[in-house]
């Protein structure tokens, strides 16, 4: 069994030289250098990597980033290191329109895929673009936008006023954002708590919760059938971290994001920013467990 485990080790290892091997020997070295031109080594290295068929999708995120801050000063680098995948594009990095072609254009030539330009509308921030790229780089269908108003989320997820803790949301393949705002007459909010009203933390996370069924009964995930909407369960809900209070007035901003889905079950990480963009609560693992419609 041991020497089956370590065969098998050792022909990837050896598929992987290989692959680096064919690469280095068929690729054109000054069109490399011209078109990775004042990107840093680790870029570079990435990009080796990616056409080598090595750790693909870790290596193509950083070719992604590379192309980007090759662009970009040293405060805007800090907030992509703060913010990761968060950041906005636009709003954040302060990008421009012509800028954002040139990198799109950029990436373009370098990984050999086309972006239309209507497509890009619907991209928001870097972990938008890099799932972007990471479905044309690999043929997959790119979901479109699914933007569902408070009338249409009342009348998919079997939960409802006064129960209900999504105003808007913007389905995105495998990962969704919402918005939830926190008028200050919640009847819950009346005794939590009496002399200061606090928005609950089982409450941002029963929001988080209906972001991600709301993901699994209208998201793009690949599932084969309907889900029934009368048969979704959180299952359990591990690592949260409260990290700031949240107050009436407050935009809590959601998001969650498919890890893993397996049926019966289906996983998702979730997070809250404040509309000043201040992380309020981080969830790292939500488990749904759901049926199919008979």
């Amino acid at each position: 069994m041991i020497f089956v485990k370590y065969s098998i080790l050792l022909k990837k290892l050896i598929k992987k030289f290989f692959n680096i091997v064919y690469y280095y020997k068929h690729m054109d070295i000054n069109k490399v250098n011209e078109l990775l031109k004042g990107c840093s080594e680790k870029t570079i290295k990435a990009f080796i990597n990616y056409k080598s068929n090595i750790n693909t999708n870790e290596s193509l995120n950083e070719v992604v980033i590379g192309l980007i801050e090759k662009n970009l000063d040293l405060k805007q680098k800090n907030i992509i290191n703060k913010q990761g995948d968060d950041v906005l594009i636009a709003d954040d990095l302060g990008l421009d329109s012509i800028m954002m072609m040139e990198i799109i254009m950029n990436i373009e030539e370098i990984l050999n895929i086309s972006i239309p330009n209507e497509e890009l509308m619907d991209i928001k921030s870097l972990g938008d673009l890099k799932l972007y790229i990471l479905h044309k780089s690999t043929n997959i269908k790119v979901p479109r936008r699914k933007v569902l108003e408070k009338d249409d989320i009342k009348n998919i997820l079997p939960h409802g006023d006064p129960f209900l803790f999504l105003d808007r949301a913007e389905l995105y393949g495998i990962f969704s954002v919402g918005t939830y705002t926190i008028t200050g007459d919640e009847y819950f909010l009346k005794g939590h708590f009496k002399n200061e009203a606090i928005f609950p933390a089982s409450i941002m996370i029963e929001s988080l919760g209906q972001l991600a069924v709301l993901s699994l009964l209208c998201g793009d995930l690949g599932l084969e059938k309907k889900v029934d909407n009368t048969r979704i369960l959180l299952a359990t809900c591990d690592g949260v971290r409260c990290i700031k209070l949240a107050k009436p007035k407050e935009i809590l901003n959601l998001k969650v994001n498919l890890e893993k889905i397996k049926f019966p079950l289906a996983f998702f990480t979730g997070k809250i920013n404040s509309s000043s963009n201040n992380k309020i609560i981080t969830v790292k693992r939500i488990s749904l467990a759901f049926d199919f419609v008979k």
